[in-house]
């Protein structure tokens, strides 16, 4: 079967020559999980938290933080699993006023977001190598601002539906 853009037989086949190769990614998970647990045993040392709380961030506020920083962080190469889990320490320990499914919704809103932007992302890597093109011409200044005004629309409805179920 043909369409446009490549064959679905050929995706198949690299798919499954492709699968064995998610160690880098099973290594990041892991690696990620360990740093939330070493992040969450530092934090009280660090003073973030006090700074934090002092702060008082309206819930809204934290919700565009947590989108916007994994996908500022993901154009730097960052894998969006390492900063949603440091921020995840962050705002679970202080209160904000922030739903936790809200939370976990803005982080995945990030996440998603910024597998269309982020080099170290498993979309731009596999689809790269897919098609045999550099990483970097699959992040174009277009997908850029798709993700940055559909970070702020979202954040926006996260917010009002954290007011919704408050």
């Amino acid at each position: 079967m043909q369409i446009p853009g490549g064959s679905v037989r050929r995706a198949l086949r690299q798919t499954t020559n492709g699968i064995g190769q998610i160690g880098p990614v099973t290594s990041i998970l892991a690696c990620s999980t360990m740093l939330g647990a070493v992040f969450e045993a530092a934090l009280p040392n660090m003073g973030l938290i006090n700074l934090l709380k002092e702060l008082a961030l309206p819930s809204a506020a934290i919700i565009f933080i947590v989108i916007l920083t994994i996908n500022i962080a993901g154009l730097f190469g960052i894998h969006p699993i390492v900063t949603g889990t440091i921020l995840l320490v962050i705002f679970t320990s202080i209160p904000t006023g922030l739903k936790d499914l809200i939370l976990m919704q803005s982080i995945l809103v990030g996440w998603g977001l910024c597998s269309v932007i982020s080099i170290g992302s498993l979309t731009i890597a596999t689809g790269a190598a897919m098609f045999q093109i550099p990483p970097t011409d699959l992040i174009t200044k277009t997908n850029i601002a798709y993700v940055f005004l559909t970070s702020i629309i979202v954040g926006a409805v996260l917010a009002g539906l954290n007011t919704l179920i408050s």
